[in-house]
């Protein structure tokens, strides 16, 4: 079920050329570069939801979308292991895109594989490296390919306005890790009252991803234990019949999780994938309970919460200090009845439970806190260290604990009137804090953050007014 990659490395240069390597892999590779026309400013939280819709897509699929939403910039060539072991050439184009003033464009490259032989094929693909400085990128997991089966992989860059055209030559290059695998490893497994439950793998297995299988012995994989993962473990492909998911792979060296499309899982237990690098996972279908500590302490950059979902845990989707990058985009499938990412018709990349308005989870690229939020949960933007600003509206009564831990970006707070009590630490580590604005009677007796080497003062800068908490209404300054 797992084995050594073959790899293929590609690497593009915009107005260049494309080449490959790839050592027995019997597969097709086809990548092309797409344009969103749209223009303007474009988060990341969008650019995911195109990528998704690009996913199942065949390339004429993509090809025949409305020339106003994509469009199709550049073939960049199709590599087959199984009959050429060459490079293709690509003719030098030495195009410059987005060339409209103060226009920008998101620029995707699609990348499909598939399997053109009898063994199964496994992909990791990395990010994409050396891009124009602050163009956003994005990485993508584990594809599971059967004979003739192909999927596509996506990535996306120059997402936002700083550039109006892509410079000329500028290199833009990734890599893609191939199979098929050579060999297989027994997984330890025992028989459960509804099927085959995995509790181990072999202690001399050193590859990088651990693949379950649909079946073993003619009997359904419907459990998997990760206290069985060991740390040369970087992926995990999970099969369809797998149900439930128990344990806790807390190896700090996973970094991709793959589901199928059409997985059953309907429960992963607490801490599942804590303390690990995984940069992106999507959420199963199926699942109801986000559990305690599920994605705690990873790196995931783009989070889409499914419909299916009635219930997120304390410390769900929370990081824990700020050595991990805070989710950048965080959506909820506009479906979900108990949360939502939306406010006045726009995404607005944080998570709102709808049942008590408490916002649960921002992220660097929260918009807005809605009017209607009556609570800013423990944690909620917590090493946050990309958000510079925050309104907090007049309906919010509670600041929760360590809602802005560590959130060094925010130089200034002002809290509403409607505020009642804010927790311990909601501001600790804010280093930047210089003003806090309090409006609230309520707030009589909360102690201001410590910056180092810096004091509080009310209203004006003296030896008399020199404070350590906020006593009442009045404009408390840092220097």
């Amino acid at each position: 079920c797992f084995g050594v990659y073959a790899v293929q490395s590609v690497n593009y240069t915009l107005g260049g050329n494309i080449s490959y390597e790839v050592t027995d892999a019997f597969v097709e590779i086809t990548s092309k570069l797409y344009r969103y026309n749209q223009g303007g400013i474009m988060d990341g939280g969008e650019a995911f939801e195109i990528m998704d819709s690009m996913v199942p897509m065949s390339f004429a699929e993509i090809d025949s979308m409305p020339n106003s939403k994509l469009s199709l910039v550049e073939e960049l060539g199709t590599y087959s292991s199984a009959t050429n072991q060459g490079s293709p050439n690509v003719e030098s184009m030495n195009l410059v895109y987005g060339k409209e003033a103060n226009q920008a464009y998101a620029y995707f490259i699609v990348v499909n594989i598939k399997n053109l032989g009898d063994m199964p094929v496994y992909a990791i693909t990395g990010e994409l490296v050396n891009p124009p400085e602050s163009w956003q990128t994005n990485s993508s997991g584990i594809v599971n390919l059967q004979n003739g089966e192909s999927k596509n992989v996506i990535f996306a860059f120059g997402l936002n306005n700083l550039y109006t055209s892509i410079p000329e030559n500028t290199a833009i290059s990734y890599e893609v890790k191939v199979g098929p695998f050579e060999g297989t490893k027994e997984l330890t497994y025992q028989d459960t009252t509804g099927g085959v439950e995995i509790i181990g793998i072999d202690e001399t297995f050193t590859g990088d991803v651990v693949v379950i299988p649909n079946q073993i012995d003619g009997k359904d994989v419907v459990s998997v234990d990760l206290l069985c993962v060991n740390v040369s473990v970087t992926g995990m492909v999970f099969g369809d019949n797998v149900k439930t998911i128990t344990g806790s792979a807390d190896t700090l060296y996973l970094t991709s999780v793959v589901f199928s499309d059409t997985n059953n899982i309907t429960e992963i237990s607490n801490a599942a994938f804590f303390d690990n690098d995984i940069l992106a996972i999507t959420i199963p279908k199926n699942l109801e309970t986000l559990k305690t500590d599920f994605l705690f302490m990873n790196e995931i950059d783009v989070l889409y919460i499914p419909a299916s979902v009635t219930l997120i845990e304390e410390n769900a989707l929370s990081n824990i200090n700020e050595t991990y990058v805070t989710m950048q985009y965080v959506r909820v499938n506009s479906a979900n009845t108990n949360y939502t990412s939306m406010y006045n018709g726009e995404q607005i990349n944080c998570v709102v439970q709808k049942s008590d308005n408490n916002l649960i989870c921002g992220s660097n690229h929260t918009k807005v806190i809605p009017n209607g939020v009556t609570s800013i949960g423990e944690g909620a933007f917590q090493y946050c260290v990309g958000l510079t600003s925050v309104t907090i509206p007049s309906s919010v009564i509670n600041i929760g604990e360590y809602a802005f831990l560590g959130c060094d970006g925010l130089t200034s707070i002002e809290i509403p009137s409607s505020v009642t009590s804010i927790e311990n630490n909601a501001f600790k580590g804010c280093t930047s804090l210089t003003q806090i604005v309090n409006n609230s009677t309520d707030i009589t007796a909360y102690n201001l953050p410590i910056i180092t080497g810096k004091s509080w003062y009310k209203d004006t800068v003296s030896e008399t007014t020199k404070v350590t908490v906020i006593n009442g209404i009045g404009t408390y300054i840092c220097q």
